[in-house]
Formats: C-alpha cells, structure tokens, sequence
C-alpha cells in the first residue's frame, strides 16, 4: 500500500543517491563514446592531410622527370 510517506521517502532516496540507474547508464555510455571518438580522431584525423610542398620541391621534381620514350606513347595514344 503506498502511502504519501513512502513515495516522498522512495523521492528522498532518488535525490539522495542522486542518478536514477538509467540516468548514470546513459551518462557513462556518453562518456564511453566520446572518449572512442576523440581517440579515433587523434588517430586518423589529426595529422595534416597532405604534406607541406613548396614551389622549389614542385620545380625540381617535374624538372627532374625524363620524357617518355616514343613506343610507350604510341602504345597510350588515343583512337
């Protein structure tokens, strides 16, 4: 038989004890998940993603290229 008194002493005890079970689960999965998530960042999308070139390391590696020899053009030319 539930009475006002042991309802306000059942509503005492959530506010005493703080989180319902429910509440701390959802809690404690958040911070799960954002700790995974941070760590997958760190991993894969922290770094930069491409490196950093400037115009001399541009000029010196097309400058550097040889030319294609004639039979391998032939062979890729188009119809």
């Amino acid at each position: 038989m539930k009475t006002a008194h042991t309802e306000n002493l059942r509503g005492d005890r959530r506010l005493r004890d703080g989180l319902s079970r429910y509440a701390r689960e959802i809690v404690v999965v958040l911070v799960v998940k954002t700790f995974v998530l941070v760590a997958i960042w760190q991993v894969w999308f922290s770094a930069p993603a491409r490196p950093q070139v400037d115009g001399g390391q541009i000029a010196a590696r097309i400058y550097s290229s040889t030319a294609i020899p004639a039979d391998e053009r032939e062979r890729h030319a188009g119809p």
